[in-house]
Formats: C-alpha cells, structure tokens, sequence
C-alpha cells in the first residue's frame, strides 16, 4: 500500500548528510490506525521530501541548505487506503550545513521541537 501524493526520496551520492527525525510521547490512536510523514521544503517552498514516517525514528539523506520540515499524522478512515486530512502537525525551520542532524518532536505536548546538528 501507497499512501498518495508521495514524493519519491531522493537518491543523493556525495554531498548529502543524514536528518534523523525522533518522535516521542503518546497520542490518540485511531481505532483503523494512523500513517506518519515527514516532509521537507525547500527556501523556494518546492518539496525534496515527504514519506511516511516509522515511529520512533525514521532517518533521510538530504544536500545541505535551508528546510521547512514538517511532521504529521494521518488516521486511517475506514482503512489506510483511505487517510483523514493531517492532525499533530509540527514543523521546525533548519539549516542542514555539513554534518549529520537530528530533529526531535514531543507530540503529546503541544509539539515542542528541539533540532541538533547541521
């Protein structure tokens, strides 16, 4: 199964570093279930990224520059084919420079969000 509207991940060689994205905490489950995506924008609001997500931690290679990185959850209406609009919606800006970074969200609290590295 495909969730649509997917942005293939881009397949970097050379100048690219590791974003790991951590999700914590508890949230209301759907009684179908629930799919995560993280998605990134570029500086001119074009989308290098959006695949589901595997809790706790799922990892992305990106080039260095500035991104818009948003994570949320869909539920399953009916089943996953079928997904409700995005809830828990949480986004961070970040500059990815020349090392490996790490973006941690805290869902049950509101989404405060701490990024580390870059």
């Amino acid at each position: 199964m495909t969730p649509p509207n997917l942005v293939a991940p881009l397949i970097l060689f050379g100048d690219s570093v590791t974003l790991a994205v951590n999700l914590t905490g508890t949230y209301d489950s759907g009684i179908e279930g629930e799919i995560w995506f993280v998605r990134a924008t570029n500086v001119a609001g074009s989308i290098v990224l959006e695949q589901p997500f595997i809790w706790p931690t799922s990892a992305y290679e990106l080039r260095p520059g500035d991104y818009h990185v948003t994570v949320y959850m869909r539920f399953c209406d009916g089943n996953c084919d079928h997904l409700d609009p995005p809830a828990h919606i949480c986004s961070v800006d970040i500059a990815l420079v020349d090392r490996d970074a790490a973006i941690d969200y805290l869902v049950d609290a509101g989404c405060p969000v701490h990024y580390s590295g870059g």
